[in-house]
């Protein structure tokens, strides 16, 4: 079961029979054994007899041990780990009046669920949602296309099985079975060597009992601009990344802060002296992007980019400024285009101290 925490994650105990219920918690990163004492223990009273049941939201605890620094993309034929710092385990232990009743293991990611789909959602194994994702097409090993983050079950009967075809979804051009290993974290390429000429790339996963994901990649041939790249921390806790293909503009933000001066010579001053004199000046660069022209079914992963947390754009960390955004259908206009602001978050004279 995964949890993620970006959302509240729920865990109940019923308390009846007993005075109080405890929560221990025992979180760590990787693949290694738990901790031998537990990262967090909560208790809670039992209201009555007749209202036995208490409550444990236990996202906040986990968001803690989970980061995100730089991408981790496959540039490359074959898989690669995901760090462990960008994912952890959970081990729940459930007591009433420190009787151990239950003990729960999950894999936690940064990333959260709608409204409209309940509470502890469990959403795809397969970490990014079926939208069209455009691709720049000039170098796609200067400018990878991204990776498909993949959690996989921890049984070891579970198989993947990972089809490529080209646009009409009929011609294979490279397929691997079984080639992930059970009880991993790992990312995926779009795209191989061997199929860097298709234009439409179409990726089917399978996984043994939870059916098939399709993922459709299309690449951009943008002659005239160069694309701005960026990548984010998408609905699932997995790193994704976005081509804004048209035209792109940088601009920068001046802060400042002033004080009077006084002058040298207050009979005879110099004019060139000036009466005021400024301080703590610096900058905040920002970048406005345009995507180009796109299916409707981008708007899954423009909204997603607008909720996340952490963005690189042209890997340099940034924010969005743009707070608000028609998420356009076809029926109302026919060419879509979505224009982004974002600002770089840091400034641009060094301040770090």
């Amino acid at each position: 079961m995964r949890i993620f925490a970006r959302s509240p994650f729920i865990i109940d105990i019923d308390g009846t029979g007993g005075t109080t219920t405890t929560l221990e918690l025992y979180i760590w990163n990787g693949t290694g054994a738990a901790p031998t004492t537990p990262t967090y223990s909560i208790s809670k009273n039992v209201a009555s007899a007749s209202l036995p049941m208490t409550y444990y939201n236990i996202s906040p605890y986990i968001q803690e041990f989970i980061s995100h620094l730089e991408t981790n993309y496959v540039s490359g034929d074959g898989y690669v780990s995901v760090p462990n710092n960008e994912w952890c385990n959970v081990e729940a232990q459930l007591y009433v009046d420190r009787d151990n009743i239950e003990n729960r293991l999950y894999r936690a990611f940064d990333g959260y669920g709608y409204y409209g789909e309940g509470t502890n959602p469990q959403l795809s194994s397969i970490m990014m949602s079926q939208n069209t994702t455009y691709y720049y097409h000039k170098d796609i090993y200067t400018y990878l296309p991204g990776g498909i983050t993949i959690s996989t079950p921890p049984s070891s009967t579970a198989i993947f099985g990972i089809i490529y075809y080209d646009a009409d979804t009929t011609n294979v051009i490279w397929s691997d079975s079984g080639g992930l290993a059970s009880d991993s974290v790992v990312n995926v390429p779009p795209s191989f060597s061997d199929i860097e000429g298709y234009k439409n790339t179409y990726i089917e996963i399978d996984m043994e009992s939870q059916g098939s994901t399709y993922l459709y990649f299309k690449q951009i041939e943008e002659c005239k601009y160069e694309p701005v790249v960026v990548d984010f921390i998408n609905k699932f806790g997995a790193w994704q990344r976005m081509f804004l293909f048209k035209a792109s503009y940088n601009s920068i933000e001046t802060t400042q802060d002033e004080f009077n001066y006084l002058q040298s010579d207050l009979v005879d001053y110099d004019v060139l002296e000036g009466q005021r004199r400024q301080f703590n000046t610096n900058g905040k660069e920002t970048i406005k992007a345009n995507s180009g022209w796109v299916a409707e079914d981008f708007k899954v992963q423009i909204q997603e980019l607008v909720l996340s947390e952490r963005i690189l754009v042209n890997n340099k960390p940034a924010k969005t400024r743009t707070k608000s955004l028609d998420l356009v259908k076809h029926v109302n206009q026919k060419m879509i285009n979505y224009t982004l602001e974002f600002e770089f978050n840091y400034d641009t004279i060094n301040s770090v101290i």
